[in-house]
């Protein structure tokens, strides 16, 4: 590495740039803290970061482990994971088969059309400033 700190996402000005369409323009930033320990801040994104298997949402500050972390950013290697458990095709909301043609379009889908247009319409809730 020779700068930091290293940013994550799908906007073409990131150092990593990630084609996918889970990932936010500016999912995330990698950089060191003054000891040196490397931190991962979350950006502005709805589906937040996984390391290992904790989950952190937009804002949190995370120090990783010395050594190496497992990062999910997106949902490709989420849907890598499904495939390899048997459960790529299920929808994660309401365990009902996603149609073919719809992963097909979008391989890394975790739910089917119904579940994810009620997911769509709780995040828009949810990311509302005149939200109750």
């Amino acid at each position: 590495m020779q700068r930091w700190p290293l940013t994550l996402g799908r906007a073409l000005g990131n150092d990593v740039v990630l084609d996918d369409p889970h990932v936010a323009a500016y999912h995330a930033t990698l950089s060191p803290d003054a000891q040196g320990q490397l931190t991962l801040t979350v950006g502005d994104t709805v589906n937040g970061v996984s390391v290992g298997n904790r989950h952190f949402a937009a804002g949190a500050r995370v120090p990783l482990e010395p050594g190496g972390a497992a990062l999910q950013i997106g949902a490709v290697s989420e849907a890598l994971l499904r495939l390899k458990e048997s459960r790529y095709g299920g929808c994660a909301d309401c365990g009902a088969q996603i149609p073919f043609e719809r992963l097909q379009a979008e391989p890394w889908a975790l739910r089917c059309l119904a579940c994810e247009a009620l997911h769509e319409v709780r995040s828009e809730r949810l990311r509302s400033p005149n939200r109750i």
